[in-house]
């Protein structure tokens, strides 16, 4: 053997002349290889005026003298260049990058990688197939990298489950996050088995909801939300208990507060009962005293009241009574109507009939005349349960519109809030809001169909914001959109009315109305 097996060193031989020469030899590639460290990995061709001792790992394509020795070591030494190849498992120093290397599968490869795939993680703990990153420590850190942090939990699909779980002993107690579809939830549980669903956003609204009621601190509640609520109940009910709610919300900025009458998505033993089987809607600084009935084990009024009572103008009846019509066209006008009066799911207690008459641009309207309110000065609550006789169609093309708005005698609305269907634009009903003649519309997710169907509108104090609400049975309850931008002036007069109007077609179509009501609170132009 002339050389040592793992750095290729010469040995001297017995009675060798010019020992020295092998003996220098051996020195070089040991001061070439020992602490080996390199200034650069950048060179694929040799430098043009290399320092004495100089060293670098060849990069590829390598060219000129190293031509051929990518992945090699190549040091200047006595003005020529010696190339040293690799073995698995040399140590490399890149000076410019401060990084160690590793030669391993015929490649150099961080000693300390950026890590950026592995299968499995564990930190001070085991990483299995099913938990692939695991921590074991007192506390956990995500910091900053000059700005902000974003901790991002995706999921495939709407139906999986993306959340944060909190666990004693490894049983669930709480959870939140996005599961089983993409509204964001928080649920408790006592045991890791059963689970109760304490608070629902709705994300296409921002809506929140307490499916579990709102726990009693006391007998005193107060709320104050930033959009209108939908409650479904109060726990922890206790027979003979006293509750005053009261909606806090104030100035521009009001919201209102819908109590649902037995709502399904409320504990039996949580829901609200009212007598006439109607929600209650508290507007800005409106109180209800509730009183936990023992034998119906639910929340009634403590003074029972009917829905109509929560109202400054509530028409339910089959004369035109306490509201204008305003009709235009051959034969079109209102009458007392009998659309699915005998039918016992809607069950409709008095119904004007509006009609477009036999005119292709026939319309009647049955509200306030355009002289309801002044906007922006009070927050407003309009309601209505009507019901379209029959779809629109090409042959027969005509409007409905139910709201706030100044369209009642022109028939144009300029200025307004308010649901609106045009089958020729949507078979949905739309949230509209209107400004000097430009109008703007969401399409919500209800449907439009030939049965009754309440619409509701909430508009706050400041003309800032409006809240669109409906039900299709007056029972369980939907927010849609919050509207914020495009609203009227605080300045425009506004009417509320639900009428029909005519754009093509001369057979006569008709909108039945069951009940119409108006709030205004602050000062009224009515």
């Amino acid at each position: 053997m002339s050389e040592t097996a793992n750095l290729a060193l010469p040995f001297i031989a017995a009675a060798q002349a010019q020992k020295h020469v092998t003996h220098n030899e051996a020195l070089l590639k040991l001061d070439a290889l020992v602490q080996l460290a390199v200034l650069t990995r950048g060179f694929s061709a040799p430098p043009a005026d290399p320092e004495e001792g100089a060293r670098y790992l060849i990069a590829a394509p390598a060219s000129g003298d190293w031509s051929g020795h990518e992945n090699s070591i190549a040091a200047c030494q006595d003005g020529a260049w010696n190339i040293f190849a690799p073995n698995p498992g040399w140590r490399l120093w890149i000076a410019d990058e401060e990084r160690l290397l590793v030669f391993t599968n015929g490649a150099w490869a961080a000693l300390d990688p950026d890590i950026t795939e592995t299968s499995k993680l564990g930190i001070s703990a085991t990483a299995d197939d099913y938990n692939r990153l695991v921590v074991s420590a007192p506390a956990s850190l995500f910091t900053h990298s000059g700005g902000g942090h974003q901790l991002k939990i995706n999921k495939a699909e709407s139906v999986e489950t993306a959340s944060l779980l909190f666990q004693t002993n490894w049983s669930g107690r709480a959870e939140m996050g996005t599961a089983g579809d993409d509204r964001f939830r928080i649920k408790v549980s006592a045991d890791g088995g059963s689970w109760r669903e304490a608070l629902t956003v709705d994300g296409t609204s921002g809506r929140v909801s307490f499916p579990a009621g709102i726990g009693l601190g006391s007998t005193q509640i107060g709320l104050a939300p930033a959009s209108s609520l939908r409650m479904t109940g109060l726990a922890d009910g206790e027979p003979s208990s006293l509750v005053v709610l009261t909606n806090e919300t104030s100035g521009g900025e009001g919201a209102l507060i819908l109590l649902e009458h037995q709502s399904p998505d409320a504990e039996a033993t949580d829901r609200f009962a009212f007598a006439d089987g109607m929600p209650r809607l508290l507007m800005p600084g409106d109180s209800i005293a509730l009183l936990y009935a023992a034998e119906a084990s639910a929340w009634s009024e403590l003074a029972s009241r009917r829905f109509g009572q929560g109202f400054d103008v509530f028409s339910d009846a089959f004369v035109l009574s306490n509201l204008a019509l305003l009709a235009s066209g051959t034969g079109a006008g209102a009458s007392a109507g009998d659309w699915l009066l005998s039918d016992a799911v809607h069950k409709p207690r008095g119904i004007i009939r509006l009609g477009t008459g036999s005119s292709a641009a026939g319309r009647s309207h049955w509200g306030s005349g355009g002289r309801a309110i002044l906007a922006g000065q009070g927050a407003c609550l309009h309601l209505v349960r009507l019901a379209v006789e029959a779809l629109s169609s090409d042959a027969e093309r005509f409007r409905i519109i139910a709201g706030w708005h100044d369209g009642q005698e022109t028939g144009e609305v300029s200025n307004g809030v308010f649901w609106d269907y045009d089958e020729s634009v949507s078979p949905y009903w739309r949230l509209c809001v209107a400004d000097g003649g430009l109008i703007a519309a969401t399409l919500s997710n209800r449907l439009v169909a030939t049965e009754y169907i309440w619409l509701g509108i909430f508009l706050n104090a400041g003309c800032t914001r409006a809240d669109f609400f409906s039900s299709a049975d007056g029972g369980t309850w939907t927010f849609h959109d919050s509207l914020a931008s495009g609203l009227p002036s605080a300045a425009q007069t506004l009417g509320f009315s639900a009428g029909i109007a005519k754009a093509s077609g001369e057979a006569e179509r008709c909108l039945s109305i069951d009940l119409q009501a108006m709030r205004c609170d602050g000062s009224r132009g009515h």
